[in-house]
């Protein structure tokens, strides 16, 4: 499942995910226990926002023609 496919679902949905993937062992949700993931230094996602490719400062100083 896709994140956009996770974020459609009704939360009772996800609900219902996080309960299965509970009884199967698959995450520990809410214990304070930590799931093999968290082991292995996995803790969540990692993404590139952009930030060092986008220049918001230069396109400001463009569109009001400053410098």
């Amino acid at each position: 499942m896709w994140p956009h496919e996770w974020d459609a679902c009704s939360w009772s949905l996800q609900r219902t995910y996080v309960e299965g993937f509970e009884q199967e062992g698959l995450i520990t949700a809410g214990t304070g226990e930590r799931d093999a993931l968290e082991e292995a230094g996995i803790t969540g996602r990692a993404v590139d926002t952009g930030g060092g490719v986008i220049d918001l400062a230069a396109m400001r100083a463009e569109l009001t023609g400053t410098s």
